[in-house]
């Protein structure tokens, strides 16, 4: 059962006592056995509560997820070769925090026009991102950045893309340009799909 149970002292036979207090674990969707166990044997009476355990399952979730089978992204990654494949490692883990947790993270791409300056915007683009935002661009006739938001929802998405174009029309005011771009909640059960939303036009 992957449902979370709570189990008073009083409710358990002396002979089914457990060493640890809460027990975490880390499933597949496809699978019934768990991939992985937390298991916590101390924790500060105030601190057991409902949503910090919801946190820490939250984070093995994301941490266990980083050891994924490329072959769930294999189509993803056949139609976007050039695509730096820490992209679609990414995208599947947050789709399952959000399918498991309704953890909200987004997915932005930015297309830089600037001429001959694309690809310092889109350089600059880069640099804005957080400590645990992903981001990766590729230049051609134009250029663009894709940048992934974890744990991030659509309002501070926008305060982000809001920031960068500010600041782009600052730092590149003697240059004519353009730039756009698109934001997409990471949701859904494969990474193919979400690429190609993102990707068109």
């Amino acid at each position: 059962r992957r449902g979370a149970a709570f189990f008073s002292v009083s409710q358990l036979k002396e002979e089914s006592g457990s060493a640890y207090i809460a027990v975490i674990p880390y499933f597949r969707n496809d699978e019934d056995a768990p991939r992985a166990l937390l298991l916590i044997k101390a924790i500060p009476f105030l601190q057991l509560n409902r949503d910090n355990l919801i946190t820490l399952a939250l984070y093995i979730a994301y941490f266990i997820s980083e050891f994924i089978d490329t072959s769930t992204f294999a189509a993803a990654a056949a139609k976007y070769p050039g695509l730096d494949p820490a992209i679609f490692k990414e995208l599947f883990r947050l789709q399952k925090l959000y399918r498991d947790f309704g953890t909200e993270s987004v997915l932005i791409r930015f297309r830089a026009d600037y001429g001959d300056m694309s690809k310092e915007v889109a350089s600059y683009i880069e640099s804005e991102t957080r400590g645990l935002d992903l981001s990766y661009s590729s230049c051609g006739e134009h250029c663009f950045v894709l940048v992934i938001l974890p744990l991030t929802d659509y309002s501070n998405a926008s305060v982000f893309t809001g920031r960068v174009r500010n600041k782009i029309v600052t730092a590149f005011s003697s240059f004519k340009g353009e730039l756009e771009d698109k934001v997409l909640p990471i949701t859904g059960d494969a990474v193919l799909p979400l690429l190609d939303r993102v990707m068109e036009p």
